[in-house]
């Protein structure tokens, strides 16, 4: 057999029983046990039974750790299956290779999930050299350097709450990282605000980062400014109104954390509706109102149009400049 070969041992598939299999021993299980099962997978199940195999580790003489295809295994399980089918890999496996492989036997799971990854990463440093842990970081689809390995490392700080919501996709891994400075109550309190709410994308960072802000600058805790939002909306917020809240929300926040910055943007809103400028035209000021310059814009349905207005627009703001152009 050629030394690139995969040893056969590697290829040993039975039927175990469900009871001897379990979750490695500091893997969040909470992100799989105290879910709903896949509907989807549990029909397939149902219909056609177990068709792909459950990757495991032989741990002891009779027990075995899982490496992948969690969700399937608890699927199982829910099913009220009693025996699982499995891919067996054998205590004998080095380090160096036993986590390669398993990368790529979850790979569809781990590139969905930061929080997989995290947790993959974390028990492969216990084993190999962190070069061979970075060497990890491609088969995941992620840059094979420190700064990486440490973010990712970083989340499994995070709240249960949110990383449960982190794994599921509720909660942006940019946002995610920002929320390690908040207390493990302050995250569940700002996940819950961001699944009622349904706030995706930046407004999670802007969110988090105005809360960070206020927290700091005043000393106190995050719920004293959205724990009454909660406490009186929550079971109200339905999807018609869901937006609503949220404007309402985002925006005492940030007159509270930016005031001048409100106060000159209520101004200039002010001034524009004295301008009563025509349809077509809008006045937009200098971002965070930097510089006092403002841009004016005019819409025109054609080029005609424009060549008819054009010389009266050039003299009146750079007169002397010659003729309108022709056609």
């Amino acid at each position: 057999m050629p030394a690139s070969d995969p040893p056969q041992s590697l290829f040993c598939f039975h039927m175990l029983a469900a009871d001897k299999v379990a979750f490695p021993e500091h893997f969040p299980s909470f992100l799989y046990e105290k879910a709903l099962p896949d509907p989807l997978q549990c029909a397939h199940l149902k219909q056609f039974g177990q068709i792909q195999p459950v990757p495991v580790l032989q741990s002891a003489a009779d027990r075995y750790q899982l490496l992948g295809a969690y969700g399937l295994f608890t699927a199982i399980k829910a099913a009220g299956g009693r025996e699982v089918l499995c891919q067996i890999l054998p205590r004998s496996l080095p380090p160096s290779q036993r986590f390669p492989l398993q990368a790529l036997l979850n790979l569809q799971a781990l590139q969905v999930s930061p929080v997989l990854r995290a947790c993959l990463l974390q028990e492969a440093r216990l084993s190999l050299s962190e070069e061979d842990t970075l060497a990890l970081l491609p088969l995941m689809g992620e840059k094979g350097q420190p700064y990486v390995l440490r973010e990712l490392l970083s989340l499994l700080e995070l709240s249960p709450a949110a990383l449960l919501a982190l794994h599921k996709g509720g909660l942006t891994r940019k946002a995610s990282r920002r929320l390690v400075d908040f207390s493990w109550e302050e995250q569940e309190l700002l996940v819950h605000l961001i699944t009622t709410y349904q706030i995706g994308g930046s407004k999670q960072q802007n969110l988090i980062e105005m809360l960070g802000e206020l927290r700091k600058r005043h000393q106190k805790p995050i719920q004293a400014w959205i724990g009454r939002d909660l406490t009186e909306e929550e079971g109200h917020v339905g999807r018609e109104n869901a937006p609503q809240h949220l404007h309402k929300l985002m925006q005492s926040l940030q007159e509270q954390c930016f005031p001048s910055l409100m106060q000159a943007e209520k101004d200039f809103h002010a001034f524009v509706r004295k301008t009563h400028l025509p349809a077509g035209a809008s006045l937009a000021h200098s971002p965070s109102f930097e510089n006092p310059g403002l841009e004016l814009c005019l819409e025109f349905p054609d080029t005609e149009t424009f060549l008819l207005h054009w010389e009266a627009i050039r003299n009146a703001y750079c007169p002397g400049r010659g003729a309108a152009p022709q056609d």
